[in-house]
């Protein structure tokens, strides 16, 4: 078995995670554990144009993705995985890191949230927007000028012991386009291995927070036909809606049984943290623009 630490859990897995940050210490509060099973795999020919099946209930989230593997994560302490033979083990990683723990961090009454998180000295700040909004990028610009990077794509939000909403460390990489990694100039031909499932590369982080922060801001990216770059301030009677639309699979709460736990959260995540609507150019990134814009706000909020 080998121990890893991420979103503030210890997690112990019969398949090597090897992403993630491995760990010594003996407590526990995840246990994967993972087989060869064949037999019980839909036939990819059964589900054409199907790419998987989740199935989320109170206490149980159960996973299919046809022909690959299949998962269930039980009550938030519990993953087993089943992966047809001779898959390629990246993408059962891949959907293991993403959908299923993401249920999971639900049903642990967590916020599992769709953003991309760096740690500033103020605390921690989150990216919320769209795919192609340009989360990723921003965080890895951001990082490139001395903001540690705490999480990309999933982040999770709890609470630190007097109550305030606190992100915990993810991965120590980042999903980027090819484009975008070309622009933070990262070598992909020595650093870089492509994502099976989502045409992306990964990429190890120059600087990582391994330590709980704060969440001290919520940035939402806006792509618009405009021309320039703008920050609007978010109203507190329009935050909870922010936190909702960068909710990760916001679709599982319901079929999970968490929805007043997960709203209890959201709105006190609304109430502690600054919210701004980050407006960009629908056609021209201009991600040095972006990323001064942004550190005047972390510094001004």
């Amino acid at each position: 078995m080998h121990t890893y630490f991420v979103h503030g859990l210890h997690v112990r897995s019969a398949l090597e995670l090897p992403d993630l940050v491995s760990s010594e210490d003996e407590n526990v509060d995840v246990v994967i554990h993972c087989r060869e099973q064949s037999v019980h795999l839909p036939d990819p020919r059964d589900a054409v144009g199907v790419d998987e099946v989740c199935e989320p209930t109170p206490g149980r989230f159960a996973l299919t993705v046809p022909g690959l593997a299949s998962f269930l994560a039980i009550e938030g302490s519990e993953i087993w995985v089943e992966h047809a033979p001779e898959v390629e083990l990246d993408a059962v990683r891949s959907a293991l890191l993403g959908a299923v723990l993401g249920a999971l961090l639900h049903q642990r009454r967590m916020l599992a949230l769709h953003t991309s998180c760096v740690q500033t000295p103020r605390g921690a700040v989150l990216f919320s927007g769209a795919s192609g909004a340009g989360k990723s990028s921003l965080a890895g610009a951001l990082m490139k000028r001395g903001y540690p990077l705490l999480a990309d794509d999933l982040t999770a939000v709890g609470v630190s012991e007097d109550g305030a909403p606190t992100a915990f460390p993810a991965i120590p990489s980042l999903r980027l386009w090819a484009d975008s990694a070309a622009k933070l100039k990262y070598p992909l031909d020595l650093h870089g291995r492509p994502e099976l499932t989502l045409e992306k590369y990964r990429l190890d982080a120059t600087e990582f927070c391994a330590e709980p922060q704060p969440v001290h801001a919520f940035f939402c990216l806006t792509p618009h036909t405009g021309s320039g770059i703008a920050v609007e301030s978010v109203e507190p009677l329009h935050r909870v809606a922010y936190v909702v639309n960068g909710t990760y699979r916001a679709g599982f709460i319901d079929g999970l049984g968490v929805h007043d736990a997960y709203f209890e959260l959201a709105m006190r995540l609304a109430r502690s943290a600054e919210f701004a609507r980050v407006r960009r150019p629908l056609t021209a990134f201009m991600l040095d623009e972006l990323v001064e814009r942004i550190e005047e706000e972390i510094e001004a909020v």
